[in-house]
């Protein structure tokens, strides 16, 4: 059936975070260069070498480390194998972490080494984000709430309520958890960026405007 039927209301946004050390020379990378960090080499050859990143600093011969999640922790790890390396396999020596502990750990123990993670572990002072460019003449940007709601970070999917414009009467219930805080809450947890409080306000205010003018 044609998506024409239908009508999409975004409720937050998954990502796929670049996490480093805060010792890391990078303060940004290009999918181009995750592509070859991550993915299984084509030519059959070693880990990835920090300078072919463009560092030129103590760490350019030094192989980069990759830390990803475990299979069935979340999407992140398959929408970045898709989205990035095309389907194609992970670097056999990746190390898995199965959560947010573990993956602080291994930055820790790795220190040269790249993470790829829906969010970043509580109290982690010791690691920072990378800004990601879709091209080597693309800007780097920042996985911000303003730049993920203007669709411009480039490892994102748009988490959407889907629905038939002719239900939006019965749905008001259905509506009004979805934007209320609790709903936020549990979203968050799955590392989830939700919509600010006052834009999901605004929202559910516009919703309930329409359903009064189509009784």
């Amino acid at each position: 059936k044609s998506l024409a039927a239908y009508r999409t209301l975004p409720l937050g946004y998954h990502r796929v975070l670049v996490l480093a050390t805060v010792g890391c020379p990078l303060d940004h990378i290009t999918l181009a260069q995750l592509a070859s960090v991550f993915g299984a080499a084509l030519s059959g050859g070693g880990a990835a070498r920090w300078s072919e990143l463009g560092v030129a600093d103590e760490w350019a011969g030094a192989a980069v480390g990759t830390l990803v999640p475990e299979v069935g922790t979340g999407i992140a790890v398959e929408y970045f194998r898709q989205a990035v390396l095309g389907g194609r396999d992970f670097r056999a020596n990746v190390v898995r972490f199965a959560d947010a502990r573990a993956l602080a750990a291994g930055l820790v123990a790795e220190h040269r080494s790249l993470a790829l993670a829906a969010g970043v572990p509580p109290g982690a002072g010791h690691l920072k984000v990378l800004a990601v460019a879709a091209g080597a003449k693309s800007p780097a940007v920042a996985p911000t709430l303003e730049n993920l709601q203007a669709g411009t970070y480039p490892l994102q999917l748009s988490l959407q309520f889907v629905f038939k414009p002719e239900r939006l009467a019965a749905l008001g219930v259905v509506l009004e958890f979805l934007h209320s805080d609790d709903a936020a809450r549990w979203l968050e947890r799955v590392d989830i960026v939700t919509l600010p409080a006052a834009v999901r306000s605004g929202q559910l205010r516009a919703l309930a405007s329409e359903r009064v003018e189509t009784k």
